[in-house]
C-alpha cells in the first residue's frame, strides 16, 4: 500500500512514522509513505498557498491551484483515493480504517487555516474524514491518526492478526481487561479465571467484561454491537446503571438419575453436546455457565441433592430441540406452544420422570415479544 500525504508540514511527520508500527511496516515494505508539500506547486515568488476568503471573514483559506496541481502530478503517477481531512467528514472508526485499508493508494489531503477551497473538495476529493467533534491547528495531527488506524489493518503490518481482532472496536466492543505478571501487586489480585489455564472460561470471562465495560464507558457502541439475546439483555441493564455483576449467581442445578452412562447418553442426545463425568456418579453439562449435574443419589457421596421441581433451558430453536427431546427419548408432556405469558416453549421428562422444559430465548422474560 502506497500512502501520499499532501501537506505544508512535512517536518511533522518525521516522529510518528519514524518508530512504532508505521515504521516496522514501511521498512518491510508492506506500505510506502510519501510527504508532498503544496508549496512546491506554487509559481510566484514567495510561494503563497494561501489568501483571504470572498465575501470577508477572518483567517485565510488554502487555495485551488496548488492542491490541484500536487494531486493531479500524483494521480497521473498511479491512481489513488484522494481523502481530504475535514471536521466536516465521516467519523474515523475502526469499519473506516478497514475500508480504507483495502485502497492500493490512499492520497491525503491535510486542511490547514480557515480549510480548503470549495473547489477542492468538490472535483478533486473521493472522501472526507473527521477524526472527532474538536479543533486542530490544521490536517497533520489528523493525519498520523488516520495513517496509524489503516496500516494496521493492511496485512503484514502486524505481527499477530488475532491481535487486531481482539483490540476495542474491532469486534463493535471494547476490549476486555488486561493483565501480565505478577499475579498478584500490592494486595490487587489477578482475576482467577485467568490463571484456571481453562480457556473456554477465560474465553467467556473475556467476553463478558467486554461487553460490560462498553456498557458502562461507552453504551452509544451496544446498538452495532454483535451480541446474543442475553448479552443485550445484560448490557442494556447495566447502561441504565444496574449493576449486574454483584447478583449471585446459579452455578448448579442437580437432577436425580437411577443410571449415569445412560444419563449422560441421553442429555448428550438431548443437548448437542457430551458434557464431562467428574466423578463415577456424576456427569455434568455446562449450560451457558450453569452446571447441570447428573447425580446417581444411590451412589453419591458428595452430599449432592436434587435441587428443582423442574429445569428450565433457553434455546435458541426451541423446534430443534423438541427434535432432540423426541430422538432421545424424552417423554413430552406438552408440545411447543405459546403460553400466557407469551413464552414459547414445551415440556418434557427424561427417564427418571424429571421434568424438563425448553422456551425459545427471544420470548424468555421478553413477554412474547422479539428480543433484538
Amino acid at each position: 500500500m502506497r500512502i501520499d500525504i499532501v501537506t505544508l508540514f512535512p517536518e511533522m511527520f518525521a516522529g510518528p512514522f519514524g518508530a512504532g508500527i508505521v515504521a516496522r511496516a514501511r521498512a518491510a515494505g508492506v506500505v510506502e509513505v510519501a510527504l508532498h508539500n503544496p508549496r512546491d506547486y506554487t509559481h510566484d515568488r514567495h510561494h503563497v498557498v494561501d489568501d483571504t476568503p470572498f465575501g470577508g471573514g477572518p483567517g485565510m483559506v488554502l487555495k485551488p491551484e496548488p492542491l490541484f496541481e500536487c494531486v493531479e502530478a500524483l494521480q497521473a503517477q498511479a491512481r489513488g483515493h484522494v481523502v481530504l481531512l475535514t471536521p466536516q467528514g465521516r467519523l474515523l472508526s475502526d469499519a473506516v480504517a478497514r475500508e480504507l485499508a483495502e485502497q492500493a493508494r490512499l492520497i491525503v489531503i491535510c486542511g490547514h487555516y480557515e480549510g480548503v477551497d470549495e473547489r477542492v473538495r468538490e472535483a478533486l476529493v473521493d472522501d472526507e474524514v473527521s477524526i472527532g467533534d474538536f479543533v486542530l491547528s490544521g490536517g497533520e495531527p489528523a493525519a498520523i491518526v488516520l495513517v496509524d488506524a489503516v496500516v494496521r489493518h493492511v496485512p503484514g503490518a502486524l505481527g499477530s492478526q488475532q491481535s487486531l481482532a481482539e483490540e476495542s472496536h474491532a469486534g463493535g466492543l471494547l476490549e476486555y481487561p488486561q493483565y501480565t505478571r505478577p499475579a498478584e501487586y500490592r494486595g490487587m489480585r489477578v482475576p482467577e479465571v485467568l490463571l484456571s489455564g481453562d480457556h473456554a472460561k477465560v474465553a467467556a470471562w473475556r467476553r463478558e467484561q467486554s461487553i460490560l465495560r462498553t456498557a458502562r464507558r461507552r453504551p452509544d457502541l451496544l446498538e452495532r454491537a454483535r451480541l446474543t439475546v442475553a448479552e443485550r439483555r445484560m448490557a442494556e441493564r447495566v447502561a441504565r446503571g444496574q449493576r449486574v455483576d454483584v447478583r449471585p449467581r446459579l452455578f448448579r442445578v442437580v437432577v436425580p438419575v437411577g443410571e449415569v452412562d445412560r444419563a449422560a447418553a441421553f442429555y448428550a442426545q438431548l443437548l448437542g453436546f457430551a458434557g464431562e463425568r467428574v466423578a463415577p456418579a456424576r456427569h455434568d453439562f455446562d449450560c451457558g455457565g450453569t452446571i447441570l449435574a447428573c447425580v446417581d443419589p444411590r451412589a453419591d457421596d458428595g452430599g449432592l441433592r436434587p435441587s428443582a421441581g423442574c429445569v428450565y433451558f433457553a434455546v435458541e430453536d426451541v423446534a430443534a430441540a423438541y427434535d432432540r427431546a423426541r430422538a432421545a427419548g424424552a417423554r413430552i408432556t406438552d408440545r411447543v406452544r405459546r403460553r400466557a405469558s407469551g413464552e414459547r416453549s414445551f415440556y418434557c421428562r427424561d427417564p427418571w420422570d424429571n421434568p424438563l422444559c425448553f422456551a425459545d430465548e427471544a420470548t424468555v422474560f421478553s413477554g412474547g415479544r422479539s428480543v433484538p
